[in-house]
């Protein structure tokens, strides 16, 4: 699949030429989740950048004695699930995925990434990626630690409706 028309975000930094170029040549394997519980163990067999969120909605619980946190992922997310946090003996975590909806993914093996070694702009564009979703992690702790129920439960909605609302 063309990437960059499935994702056209992804290319806005590249000139016209340029973006007219990448857009035939920056290709991807697709992969189709049904919704339900994920499993990413056995999926894939060579170091990837990643999956790129298409269409759909993704959810990662991290789950800690006494404690679980929900991160939503949509189109535009990129996302690594098969790196977990290192387990050591002091601290237990688990960490599960799934698909709230039936969801497409852009994988972006080594074939993608050797194609855009010449694009730093996709680069910087990927890079933006991987930070916005650090950035909205830090808010989501951020709100997590308000006291009051009824201002975590409104900033929540207002971040959610200003990332995919309509």
């Amino acid at each position: 699949m063309c990437v960059l028309v499935e994702d056209p975000d992804l290319g806005e930094l590249l000139d016209e030429r340029r973006h007219a170029a990448a857009e035939r040549a920056v290709i991807a394997p697709e992969l189709r989740l049904a919704a339900g519980e994920l499993s990413w163990e056995e999926r894939f067999e060579h170091p990837l950048l990643g999956l790129l969120v298409l269409e759909g909605l993704l959810g990662v619980r991290m789950q800690i004695p006494g404690r679980t946190h929900l991160e939503l992922l949509g189109p535009g997310d990129v996302v690594v699930p098969w790196t977990v946090p290192a387990v050591d003996g002091s601290t237990t975590s688990k960490v599960t995925w799934c698909a709230f909806a039936t969801a497409r993914l852009a994988v972006l093996d080594r074939s993608f990434c050797l194609t855009i070694r010449g694009l730093p702009e996709i680069h910087e564009a990927l890079a933006a990626r991987f930070v916005m979703r650090a950035r909205r992690l830090a808010f989501q702790l951020a709100v997590n630690a308000l006291r009051v129920v009824d201002e975590r439960v409104l900033l929540t909605l207002w971040h959610l409706a200003d990332r995919w609302g309509r």
